[in-house]
């Protein structure tokens, strides 16, 4: 199993992220792996992680910006360079960015890339059934390239006969 998480050395001390205080200029960052319990710093060129887990975004509506909890967005679907975020209890939100801008504000713990056009939150999943999930009153797909990452993300309990 790896964990991934940032390691900022700021002149007197070092904290481990989530950071409990801001990064300031001048502090050095690492982006950091524990394997196994061993501990070893990131290769270079590695995929960018979300370094935030904040339970929040702040989203462009109007002219102003709306501050929307992570835990209330049930998916986001993309349409090209844009992507519409479906919030409980809320009109649609459109973003003009596409899904994998918008998946680096996201908490990878709770979100879940399910397809080439949508992420899921896994809190709002309420069924699985063949190759789509229920999400409120949203069907939506999951790739055969997915599918088993997906179910492996997700706490199943499962007997057989």
């Amino acid at each position: 199993m790896t964990i991934k998480f940032i390691k900022v050395t700021k002149k007197d001390r070092t904290c481990y992220a989530p950071v409990p205080e801001p990064v300031e200029q001048g502090d050095n960052l690492e982006i950091m792996e524990v394997k196994d319990g061993a501990l070893s710093p990131r290769p270079t060129g590695a995929s960018v992680v979300s370094l935030s887990r904040n339970p929040m975004v702040f989203v462009k509506v109007n002219d102003g910006f709306k501050r929307i909890l992570m835990k209330h967005i049930l998916y986001v679907e993309a349409g090209g360079s844009y992507c519409t975020l479906h919030v409980h209890g809320m009109p649609s939100i459109l973003v003009s960015a596409p899904l994998a801008r918008v998946a680096e504000h996201l908490d990878g713990e709770y979100f879940l890339r399910v397809h080439r056009s949508y992420l899921v939150n896994k809190l709002h999943i309420e069924s699985i059934a063949g190759n789509f999930l229920q999400v409120g009153n949203a069907s939506i797909p999951v790739s055969k390239f997915m599918k088993k990452k997906v179910l492996g993300s997700l706490n199943m309990l499962s007997f057989s006969k």
